[in-house]
């Protein structure tokens, strides 16, 4: 049976030493920042729930949480567990994905998401779905994304470096002023529009892997 459960309830318990949340519903979000860093809320319910800059969710299980809408503006996610999330069309604008051991992005849903000025590194999400996803002026460093579904998303002035992107799915994609440095493009999908040959002369590429195979490097 799910239980709901205000922020305020949700912290006051928190601070009193409880960490064990998982299934909980959110009735509100409203107040000062959030801080749940270690906390298990897998299964929870984030459903549209917007948070306040800054928050924290350090450590955090949120395997298999519903956050579908939410607002996750500017806020840390440091060694989470995303594992078979929902974040269809959530708002991450700012925030920061950086993965620690025990970490986990296994089946995360991020289609539509809007994730503006996001940094991501050391993350492992292959086969993640990103189908119409906002990553304009993002950064990637040494992240494993095989076979991750890009379609249709905004990657302008994305700067990837040292990123697997093996089989990835790039059809449709804005990539007006982006970045590769050290990826590998390898077997990746691209529309005519997105062609390796345009890829060799519009893009930054800087000792990568094209789809063909071929090593290109042409930042001067």
């Amino acid at each position: 049976m799910t239980m709901e459960m205000t922020a305020e309830e949700l912290l006051e318990r928190y601070a009193a030493g409880e960490r064990d949340f998982t299934g909980v519903q959110f009735k509100n979000t409203k107040g000062g920042r959030i801080d749940l860093s270690g906390a298990n809320l897998s299964g929870a319910i984030f459903r549209n729930a917007s948070f306040p800059r800054g928050s924290r969710f350090k450590k955090t299980n949120l395997s298999g949480a519903d956050l579908r809408g939410a607002n996750l503006y500017d806020t840390e996610l440091t060694g989470v567990n995303l594992s078979f999330a929902n974040l269809n069309r959530a708002r991450l604008e700012s925030s920061e994905i950086l993965l620690e051991e025990g970490a986990n992005l296994q089946g995360v849903n991020l289609s539509e998401a809007n994730m503006v000025d996001i940094h991501w590194e050391n993350v492992e999400m292959n086969d993640v779905n990103l189908f119409i996803v906002n990553l304009f002026h993002g950064a990637i460093f040494n992240s494993s994304l095989k076979r991750a579904n890009f379609e249709g998303g905004m990657l302008a002035e994305v700067y990837m470096n040292a990123v697997n992107l093996e089989g990835a799915n790039f059809r449709g994609c804005e990539l007006a002023e982006s970045c590769f440095s050290d990826c590998n493009l390898t077997g990746a999908f691209l529309d005519e529009y997105n062609a390796t040959a345009y890829l060799r002369s519009y893009y930054d590429l800087y000792n990568t892997i094209m789809p063909d195979g071929s090593v290109v490097s042409n930042c001067k």
